[in-house]
């Protein structure tokens, strides 16, 4: 203790209290820190354990604090430019009669950034507080720790401190010009107000305004989830109370609505005030409310500090449900868009997130019509006021089969969905043979056949019926003259079925058919033997030196003087010439094997040769006789035609229009060839004037011929696809039983590799890529080869594939007939039939199945491509279609068994884009 007479003034220097060192300040000493004061003592495990009113002896008993006690009639003064660190482990209390003095430029912070614990700064009932404007006072915790409860308390109430300097220290502090003459203490409720505290968030502070701190997850919450409160750091509160009311909408006098509180739904939801002097922050931390579906609730806290000030806040929590509508779809309908309308109805007419989706089901009574033309997956989804009618705008609904009608609302709660069948019976599609058809002098025939197929109907017809060769049949064959559109109507009751086709017809532009090639065998040859290269060749082996004679002379004064002669013949002067001239015309274009012709591996020498038009005598044509007769078949073809004697009185007058052509009609005739690489697109200036064209592309290309006559602009295009030699590899993808998804991981493969998988158990050879195989026994390895073919050879990987026992169903089983027992195949003992529709998927899909024996469970697993197990179901009816719920997984390829306790399966794959 420090005795009086005694003043205490260290106006250089730093004062320290440390090590739970106690300092009792006597009657009339008072301490001046003009300079630094640290308190600071042990860390603590626990802060203030009784209330500020017990008296500071009480406060002070058994603390490990290191301390200092401003006892009556003594006082701290805190002067200007000075700084006092009350750190974890320290305090500053003063008793009755004694006076804390805090001059205005004074520096005070409680509390510590190093450790954890207390700083600790109180004033028992009696004491005196004075603290002038621009004080500093503030709070320090440590970074990260939420355990630091600093306290800066002064006794407030009935047993309050006073506002000033005890009048003894007050005559002493005044006459030695410590404090002014004349002082104007600041009411203690007021100090927060006029002289606020710096991050009191990290401290307790009596006097200081309350404040609340609410965390909550959501004010919208759903069926059964509860409020949680959680109030964290509610500080200041010397009491507090929540009350909770159910908000309604009633009627006023004047019928006018409002909302009210009209009852409380909490028995117990206030807490009284706490008494005088009880300890702060008791209220709990966490509350915990469950309201009623579709309720709305006010949640009011407030707080109040020892002064008797208030902070209140308030929320309205609403009770949301999961979505209530129904639907309505009619069982059947006609072929059509806008034949299908949902009535919807949905219970809360607000705004809500919602979908409407179609998905084709599968009939397993028409199978193959739906493959061939398989309804698009629709969905539409959009937020806002559901609608009452919905028809499905921009969706055809085609006949002959079943469609899944869903609609889904999502709000807060989660999604719900609800799902209604409906059936199109009466259905038109037509297939064709192929979709373009060429003129006759280009091409040979042009006949298109249309594959008509008609779900249910009773009666149809075609139309038009221009070019068909009957139409009382669902195949007809159509040799048109120019593009045509056909339609198929079918016609079954109220209910209207059609079909559209279009068939292009080309007169002059051919492009020819598509080729693959191996990257390292060089050129290709691309278009149609409508072409001076074909024509002239065919003449001069029929007429040799006699056709050469007539030409020669032309050839001499210029070389190229043929050049432009497949121009020539697709202008309308060949074509009036040919009409005198139907003897050589017809042999040309409708005996001769000119596509077979332009096929032989000589012909794109050949024709390079030919039209580099370097040489008078064109002696490339004596290399095309050679080959025409090295080959029987064609040397028979060539041979059978007219003999030159019937062509030769038309030979002068063709070169005769060929040169009128050259001089009037040079320029109404094109023939240009672009090339597509990937994405660029470019002229290719050696593929010109000629029906047919030579290129030697490294990677697959697009080719566009385009041909401009008088009479025709027409495009045509054909793509040639250029392999590289493969590396071949496999891998067993996944195995149920004795049965391997095998999966062909080579590269590169295009679209005309050939796949030959041989399993090594003595089974046919699979052609697929992407086999399923059984094997016909457990525990035993075989040897599996995976051969590739393309352009460019064979290339064969091979490996060991073990067949182990640890299967999950039981394929493989006896069974007893008789007083015998044999082992049997389940596939081939019973059966199960199943398509997974539509494949590949975009979504959602729909497997439909048929098990032809009875059975008491079954098991439907679906698998991604590394053998996870992704989705499975119980079946238990023998002929179903489930819905398969893929829109949420990954893109790729998905495999899936039905298997059933019998030891009936099957298996299959899926592709998800």
């Amino acid at each position: 203790s420090i005795p009086r007479p005694l003043k205490i003034n260290y106006p250089h220097g730093q004062m320290q209290i440390t090590n739970s060192t106690k300092i009792s300040m006597c009657e009339g000493v008072y301490l001046l820190n003009k300079d630094s004061l640290i308190i600071e003592g042990p860390a603590q495990s626990k802060g203030m354990q009784v209330a500020t009113c017990a008296g500071i002896d009480s406060i002070a008993k058994g603390s490990k604090n290191s301390m200092l006690i401003v006892g009556s009639g003594s006082a701290l003064v805190l002067d200007a430019g000075s700084r006092t660190y009350v750190k974890n482990g320290g305090a500053i209390y003063v008793k009755q009669n004694g006076s804390l003095v805090i001059k205005d430029g004074a520096f005070l912070q409680i509390g510590d950034s190093a450790t954890d614990g207390w700083g600790e700064v109180i004033v028992e009932a009696g004491g005196n507080v004075y603290i002038e404007p621009n004080a500093h006072i503030e709070y320090r915790r440590k970074i990260g720790d939420t355990s630091d409860i600093n306290l800066f308390s002064i006794a407030i109430g009935n047993n309050a401190a006073f506002a000033g300097v005890y009048f003894i220290m007050d005559s002493i502090l005044k006459a030695e010009n410590i404090i002014a003459s004349t002082i104007y203490p600041i009411a203690i409720c007021d100090l927060d107000s006029l002289n606020p505290l710096f991050f009191k968030d990290w401290a307790y502070t009596n006097f200081a305004k309350p404040q609340i701190n609410l965390q909550l997850k959501s004010l919208i919450l759903c069926p059964n989830e509860p409020l949680n409160i959680s109030l964290k750091r509610i500080i200041n509160d010397a009491s507090a109370e929540i009350t909770v009311c159910r908000w309604d909408s009633i009627f006023t006098n004047n019928r006018f609505s409002h909302m009210e509180c009209v009852n409380d739904s909490i028995v117990l939801d206030s807490m009284p005030l706490d008494p005088i002097c009880r300890l702060p922050r008791i209220l709990p931390e966490d509350w915990t409310y469950y309201f009623g579906v579709n309720t709305r609730h006010q949640v009011s806290i407030s707080v109040m500090n020892e002064c008797g000030k208030r902070h209140d806040t308030s929320i309205l929590v609403i009770v949301t449900d999961t979505p209530k509508f129904s639907i309505t779809v009619p069982t059947t309908a006609c072929e059509g868009f806008n034949t299908v309308s949902v009535l919807a109805s949905e219970n809360s007419h607000d705004s809500v997130q919602y979908a409407f989706e179609v998905t084709e089901m599968v009939d397993t009574n028409s199978i193959n019509y739906q493959n061939g033309n398989p309804g698009e997956v629709y969905s539409y989804s959009h937020y806002g006021m559901l609608p009452d009618t919905f028809n499905f705008p921009g969706y055809y609904f085609k006949g002959g089969r079943s469609y899944l009608v869903s609609l889904s609302l999502t709000n807060g709660c989660g999604p719900r969905t609800q799902e209604a069948e409906v059936q199109i019976p009466s259905g038109a599609y037509i297939e064709l043979e192929r979709s373009t058809a060429y003129a006759n002098p280009v091409h040979g025939a042009r006949s298109v056949q249309l594959h008509g197929y008609i779900s249910s109907a009773d009666s149809f017809r075609w139309e038009p019926t221009t070019w068909l060769n009957r139409t009382d049949t669902l195949v007809v064959t159509s040799t048109p003259e120019d593009s045509i559109y056909y339609v198929l109507i079918a016609k079954e009751d109220n209910c209207t079925a059609l079909d559209t086709v279009f068939i292009r017809y080309n007169h002059v532009a051919n492009a020819g058919e598509g080729d693959t090639v191996c990257y390292t065998n060089g050129k290709v040859l691309l278009g149609n033997p409508y072409d001076l290269s074909v024509f002239l060749g065919f003449l001069y082996y029929k007429g040799g030196s006699t056709f050469r004679n007539e030409f020669i002379a032309n050839t001499t004064a210029d070389n190229e003087y043929f050049k432009q002669f497949s121009l020539f013949m697709h202008s309308d002067l060949f074509k009036n010439w040919a009409i005198g001239c139907n003897t050589i015309y017809t042999d040309f274009t409708e005996d001769l094997n000119r596509e077979q012709t332009v096929k032989q591996p000589w012909f794109i020498n050949y024709f390079e040769q030919l039209t580099r038009f370097d040489n008078s005598g064109m002696a490339a044509l004596d290399t095309f006789t050679y080959y025409i007769n090295q080959d029987s078949a064609l040397q028979s073809n060539y041979t059978n035609t007219n003999n030159y004697g019937s062509y030769a009185p038309c030979i002068s007058s063709m070169l005769s229009y060929y040169d009128n052509y050259k001089l009037t009609q040079i320029n109404d005739v094109s023939i240009a060839w672009y090339k597509i690489v990937e994405e660029d697109t470019s002229f290719n200036g050696s593929l010109q004037e000629s029906a047919l064209a030579v290129d030697e592309p490294t990677k697959t290309t697009t080719y566009v011929q385009q041909v401009i006559t008088p009479y025709y602009a027409e495009i045509d295009e054909t793509i040639v696809w250029v392999d590289t030699v493969m590396t071949v590899y496999f891998a067993p993808q996944f195995q149920f039983d004795s049965t391997v998804v095998f999966q062909d991981l080579s590269f590169p493969t295009g679209a005309g590799s050939l796949f030959s998988w041989d399993f090594g158990d003595g089974s046919a050879v699979s052609t697929e890529q992407f086999p399923t195989h059984e094997f016909p026994a457990f525990d035993t390895a075989f040897r599996v080869c995976l051969s590739i073919t393309n352009k460019c050879g064979t290339q064969t990987f091979c490996d060991t594939v073990h067949i182990d026992s640890a299967h999950w169903g039981g394929s493989m089983y006896t069974k007893g007939v008789g007083s015998n027992s044999q082992t049997i195949n389940p596939q081939s003992e019973f059966g199960i039939q199943a398509l997974f529709y539509p494949n590949p998927t975009f979504g959602n899909g729909i497997l439909a199945y048929t098990i032809e024996d009875p059975f008491e469970k079954g098991e439907l697993k679906f698998y991604d491509s590394f053998g996870k197990l992704v989705y499975e179901t119980s079946i238990s009816n023998a002929s179903d279609q489930v819905k398969i719920p893929l829109e949420s997984y990954a893109n790729g390829l998905y495999f899936y068994t039905l298997q059933t306790n019998t030891g009936a399966y099957v298996n299959g794959k899926i592709v998800k884009m």
